[in-house]
């Protein structure tokens, strides 16, 4: 009997393993990036924060300091949102999980504006981009411009917090990695700068992978909204949360998997 049961142990086992390699397999065929190319744009940028602290101080509120990490999480959602328009990014995961952010959160994603101050007046007439400009609680920001195929898309990450003020013009030529699975960050490749002023600062060329330690829950505001020129506008703001014990096990499960995809593709 003790034998028969360890011969059923051992087939049990080696249908389990093949069972996990093959389904390992199956996944790995998938894309795990899309790959666009085009420029991110720090003189855009850096005119729309100036346009948005004109706004802030309209209504009385402290102007929000750009940072530097602010702005490559920034810059990486608008080029992610050129392969998917979504406060989701293209690997499922929440939009803040792109960047860093201290307390509370928001983002807002436009594209096909031509200029800063369409863009802009495309935010501020919309409820939901409006209440984040607006935002008192927000005392930090990163902006994001970047061109492909023509079109400009943009973004900007707020946060509480502090950080060092960030002042960057110029241009950049950029390849970005745009991750498809969850848990496997995207990938910034810059080229040579292009600049007016000295004063741009090259992102990493890869990004931060997901904090886990921040977990937040999206709330995505009613105030998606299409402007002229084909121009479309979205926001979100969220608070932060306590990871739950069910979103710990799906992001550690996650992360388990994709490392053996990566086993088996070096193999």
């Amino acid at each position: 009997m003790s034998k028969i049961k360890r011969t059923f142990s051992l087939l049990l086992s080696v249908f389990v393993l093949t069972a996990v390699v093959f389904s390992v397999h199956i996944t790995a065929l998938g894309a795990t990036y899309k790959t666009v190319s085009g420029e991110l744009n720090y003189t855009y940028a850096s005119e729309v924060l100036t346009l948005l602290n004109a706004e802030r101080k309209r209504y009385g509120l402290q102007e929000v300091t750009m940072t530097a990490s602010l702005t490559e999480g920034a810059m990486l959602r608008a080029a992610e949102s050129a392969v998917s328009f979504s406060h989701t990014r293209p690997n499922g995961e929440s939009c803040f999980t792109a960047f860093e952010w201290v307390g509370t959160a928001g983002e807002n994603i436009a594209y096909g504006q031509r200029t800063p101050q369409e863009v802009m007046d495309g935010w501020m007439n919309s409820s939901g981009h409006r209440a984040n400009i607006l935002n008192a609680s927000f005392t930090t920001v990163g902006i994001g411009c970047f061109r492909y195929n023509g079109r400009l898309y943009w973004a900007q990450a707020f946060s509480g917090g502090s950080g060092k003020t960030y002042s960057p013009h110029g241009s950049m030529p950029v390849t970005v990695n745009v991750s498809l699975v969850a848990g496997v960050p995207s990938q910034m490749l810059t080229g040579e700068t292009e600049t007016d002023s000295p004063s741009v600062t090259n992102p990493s060329s890869t990004t931060r992978a997901p904090s886990t330690t921040k977990a937040p829950s999206t709330t995505k505001a009613p105030s998606t909204t299409k402007a002229a020129e084909s121009s479309i506008t979205d926001s979100a703001n969220i608070k932060q949360s306590r990871r739950s014990s069910f979103r710990q096990y799906l992001y550690k499960r996650s992360y388990i998997v994709n490392l053996i995809k990566k086993y088996f593709q070096e193999k």
